[in-house]
């Protein structure tokens, strides 16, 4: 159907819905519509007016109905969309709450593992070093203790070398003496020997 026909039809359908009452003595037939208008009306090919009548009924409901359902999608579609909003704000702001929540309690319990970590870390540290100073003392204590004792074993050995030689020392003189009074006894017994052999012969 041409745009001008349909404009046509749609100025007859709103007269025809204009309420029908009497203003100024004036009759409800004024409101029909004149027969100009009523020529304005799009005829059906078979030139019925009864076609006409649903045309025009298919028309004007072709051209309303769409037009409040649209309307009507499109609030729904806002008020969904606002909705939606409102929810999906709401779950971000829960979900930023539930992260600064998360990463505090995180950010806490790491601080107090790494404050416990480092005392116990500290008091490992002061008991392997104490560990460490009575283990160097006792083996300064051990070495000063050799020291002492190879000390005391030197002095020993050089006593005993000292008494060995004296020993040595003792022992060539007597063997001197005994040398000696071997050579004497000798003498003594060949000069008494000398004697005694005139005696013994007279």
């Amino acid at each position: 159907m041409p745009k001008a026909k349909m404009e046509n039809a749609k100025k007859v359908v709103r007269k025809l819905k204009r309420p029908a009452a009497s203003t100024n003595g004036v009759s409800n037939n004024d409101s029909l519509p004149s027969e100009d208008e009523m020529d304005e009306i799009p005829r059906s090919p078979n030139g019925s007016e009864s076609d006409s009548k649903k045309s025009l009924i298919d028309i004007d409901g072709e051209s309303d109905y769409p037009q409040d359902f649209s309307g009507g999608m499109s609030k729904l579609l806002e008020r969904f969309s606002s909705d939606l909003n409102k929810t999906m704000l709401a779950k971000r702001r829960k979900l930023e709450q539930f992260t600064q929540e998360s990463t505090r309690s995180t950010t806490r319990k790491v601080l107090e593992t790494n404050k416990i970590q480092s005392v116990e870390r500290r008091k490992l540290i002061e008991q392997f070093q104490n560990q460490m100073n009575a283990v160097i003392h006792q083996s300064e204590t051990e070495v000063e203790k050799l020291k002492d004792a190879e000390e005391k074993l030197q002095k020993v050995l050089v006593q005993q070398q000292k008494h060995q030689q004296s020993i040595r020392i003792a022992h060539g003189q007597r063997l001197k003496a005994l040398k000696n009074l071997s050579e004497e006894f000798c003498k003594v017994s060949s000069f008494t020997f000398s004697l005694l052999i005139p005696i013994v012969v007279k």
